[in-house]
């Protein structure tokens, strides 16, 4: 196969950080998915001592019960002469989303593009053998969260340090939990203090 490309959509209802949009615009394919967002996605969370910090309190995606994970340290893959290139493509063949911490210096339509070193998180979602380019996605220069192409040969030397396979269960059964719902408002309501209260994982873990 010289190509493929696996579905993911741009614009996810949340894209203010690569943590939610990446997993949201990979989930939200099937609309089912709306019966557990709209049951999670309530809480908000920030931080006293940091202005800039304001988020929605959830488990990071890694964790998330939807997902089979394997992480890959790149020292892993050189070690047993495995070429980056091969094993991302293969991966994406077998149907994962590929999870990897970069130097943008080397990732097109990204700030630090050929300017300065800066590592960061990207999303691959597919690749073309012909065109020699891998189809990503994440925040370019103009601040927007957009798909783009890199050449395989940029992204090589990005050097990935770790790589994370996503791949969504086939099993996934997505619901409304009323009784979450309800909770999470009261708490949305009379914000306390409540770290640890409750995570997705342990929702989710109940949930299929």
């Amino acid at each position: 196969m010289n190509e493929m490309i696996l579905p993911l959509i741009e614009s996810p209802i949340i894209k203010s950080y690569h943590h939610h949009a990446y997993p949201l615009g990979i989930l939200l394919n099937d609309d089912g998915v709306l019966n557990w967002f709209y049951s999670n996605y309530i809480q908000l969370t920030y931080k006293p001592n940091d202005a800039s910090y304001f988020d929605f309190y959830n488990t990071y995606f890694l964790h998330w019960e939807f997902f089979e994970r394997q992480h890959i340290l790149s020292e892993t893959l050189s070690i047993n002469s495995i070429s980056k290139n091969l094993f991302i493509k293969n991966a994406i063949k077998l149907g994962n989303y590929i999870y990897a911490c970069v130097d943008e210096y080397y990732i097109p339509n990204r700030e630090a593009y050929h300017k300065h070193h800066y590592i960061h998180d990207i999303m691959v979602y597919g690749y073309s053998d012909k065109g020699n380019y891998y189809n990503i996605i994440g925040y370019n220069e103009k601040r927007e969260y957009k798909k783009s192409l890199v050449n395989m040969e940029e992204f090589e030397k990005s050097n990935p340090e770790w790589i994370n396979l996503l791949k969504i269960k086939s099993n996934n059964k997505y619901f409304c939990d009323l009784k979450l719902i309800k909770e999470l408002v009261n708490d949305y309501l009379f914000p306390n203090k409540i770290g640890g209260k409750y995570s997705m994982s342990q929702i989710s873990t109940n949930k299929f």
